[in-house]
C-alpha cells in the first residue's frame, strides 16, 4: 500500500470515527434532555418500518440456525413455536450514515438479515407463544423479550437488555416495560409471570389471540 492511499483511508477512518462519536455526544444529549428512549430512537433512524410475516424456507432455516439456543431454552420453558416476523423497511434508508451505524451493531450481535427483491431490508426472527396463551416471547441479537396485551389496550413488556419504563403511547394505552438487565431467559419470563399477576389483580384481562395481526398490534 503506497503512503498516499494509507493516508486516504486513515483519514476515511478519522472521519467514520469522528461521525460514531458526533452521533454519541448527540444521541446522549438528547436522551438527557427529552428522555429519548435510546432503542426507539435508534431504530428510527432506518425510516418507516412494517411487520411482514416470514415464508421463505431458506430464510427460515437462517433464523432456525441462528436462534437454536434460545429455541431450546423457550421451549423449556413452555413455549412453542408460532411464526417468523421480519421487521422491514426501505433500503435506501439502511444505506444513510447512522442507519448503517446501527445496520453494524445488528451485525456484530448475528442479527438475521435479508434484502428481499432488491429493495427491502429485514431484519428476521422467531416468535413464540407461552404454554398458557398468555404472552410472546422473541429473541433477538441482543436477548429476550416478553410481550403480552389486554383487553383495556395495556400492554407489559419484560427484557433482559434496553430500558425499564412506564408510559403512554399516542393512543393513549399503558405501555409499560419492565428492565431484567442480565437476566437469563428463565429468569426473565419468571419475573414476566410476575407482572401478569399483579396486574391481573387490578382487574386486567389478558388478551389470549395470539396470531400474527396481533403481535403486530401489541409491539407496534
Amino acid at each position: 500500500m503506497t503512503s498516499i492511499a494509507l493516508h486516504h483511508l486513515l483519514h476515511v477512518l478519522k472521519l467514520i470515527v469522528m461521525t460514531a462519536l458526533i452521533f454519541c455526544v448527540i444521541l446522549s444529549v438528547a436522551s438527557a434532555l427529552f428522555r429519548v428512549r435510546t432503542e426507539a430512537f435508534l431504530m428510527s433512524l432506518f425510516g418507516r418500518r412494517r411487520h411482514i410475516e416470514i415464508t421463505s424456507p431458506e430464510l427460515a432455516n437462517r433464523i432456525r440456525a441462528r436462534y437454536r439456543s434460545e429455541t431450546d431454552q423457550l421451549t423449556a420453558n413452555g413455549f412453542s413455536f408460532l411464526f417468523f416476523e421480519g421487521e422491514a423497511s426501505s433500503l435506501a434508508s439502511a444505506l444513510l450514515i447512522f442507519p448503517a451505524i446501527v445496520m453494524l451493531l445488528m451485525l456484530s450481535k448475528r442479527e438475521v438479515i435479508s434484502i428481499q427483491h432488491g429493495l427491502t431490508f429485514v431484519t428476521a426472527r422467531p416468535i413464540f407463544a407461552s404454554r398458557d396463551r398468555t404472552s410472546y416471547g422473541h429473541p433477538s441479537g441482543l436477548g429476550i423479550i416478553f410481550h403480552t396485551g389486554f383487553h383495556d389496550g395495556s400492554r407489559l413488556v419484560s427484557a433482559n437488555y434496553g430500558e425499564g419504563f412506564n408510559d403512554i403511547d399516542p393512543s393513549g394505552s399503558k405501555y409499560i416495560r419492565r428492565l431484567h438487565a442480565r437476566a437469563n431467559i428463565h429468569d426473565t419470563w419468571t419475573a414476566h409471570q410476575r407482572e401478569i399477576r399483579l396486574l391481573l389483580d387490578e382487574g386486567r384481562r389478558i388478551a389470549t389471540e395470539l396470531t400474527f395481526t396481533d403481535y403486530v398490534a401489541i409491539i407496534s
